[in-house]
């Protein structure tokens, strides 16, 4: 593989990817999504196939208690085994600028696309655009979430604002995840969109603006996506070595 082939299956594990230990050498990559994502996973497994010079993995529906569908693929290689090895630390996924600096744009557009959200503020009388916004969720340590600022800052020259919420279970512990606003915006989506997957470009912010002016909303924004308008709430507010 690749070094840029290395760098997309690290991108994988820091989106929806897990990895799961086989043998004390070997683990496997697997990828959940819901039946609504099947054309995403579709083109992750095709990904993954060119990068492991290998046949796409077989997707396996999962019904669920609660009726839907879950859909999953996996793939085993010893250079996961290595990839679990560098970021699972006692069982924790532990994020390093050291390794998210292997990270390529095409890379960073799969964790965006696994797990960020996007939301345009309008002017709710002329439906005019205000600003942009994104969340990455890593819901990750304090720490980790400043090795990815620093990680964006170092490839991007921008610095996302870290997003800490409480953990439902026990609030006394909390979870960061990052923040940009519409500069940050304006420098990283052009740099990753080209390798988006045509059903997440509402991720990248393609999005359909009404000819019409909107109606006022109360202490609400007015969001638009590539499928139709959604009125959504503001939400509350080391050094590693890897053989890649």
């Amino acid at each position: 593989m690749t070094r840029d082939e290395k760098a997309l299956l690290l991108g994988f594990v820091l989106g929806d990817g897990h990895l799961r230990q086989v043998t004390k050498f070997t683990a496997d990559l697997r990828f959940y999504h819901s039946i609504e994502q099947l054309e995403y996973l579709e083109f992750k497994v095709a990904l993954l196939a060119k990068a492991l010079g290998c046949e796409p993995p077989k997707i396996y529906h999962r019904p669920r208690k609660d009726g839907h569908v879950r859909i999953e693929a996996n793939k085993c290689t010893r250079f996961f085994g290595i990839l679990r090895r560098a970021l699972y630390r006692n069982g924790v996924k532990t994020l390093t600028l050291s390794i998210l600096k292997r990270l390529t744009d095409e890379a960073v557009a799969i964790w965006w696309m696994d797990d960020a959200s996007v939301r345009i503020r309008l002017n709710p009388k002329t439906g005019v655009q205000k600003s942009r916004e994104a969340w990455l969720w890593t819901y990750c340590t304090e720490a980790d979430a400043i090795a990815c600022q620093r990680f964006f800052e170092h490839k991007y020259g921008i610095m996302p604002k870290l997003a800490p919420r409480r953990k439902k279970s026990d609030p006394n512990v909390w979870f960061y995840s990052l923040r940009f606003n519409t500069k940050d915006m304006s420098i990283l989506i052009p740099r990753i969109r080209p390798y988006a997957c045509k059903s997440m470009l509402y991720k990248f912010f393609d999005v359909v603006h009404s000819a019409e002016p909107l109606a006022e909303t109360k202490g609400e924004d007015i969001v638009q996506s590539v499928e139709k308008p959604t009125v959504i709430r503001r939400p509350k507010k080391s050094n590693d070595c890897m053989d890649l």
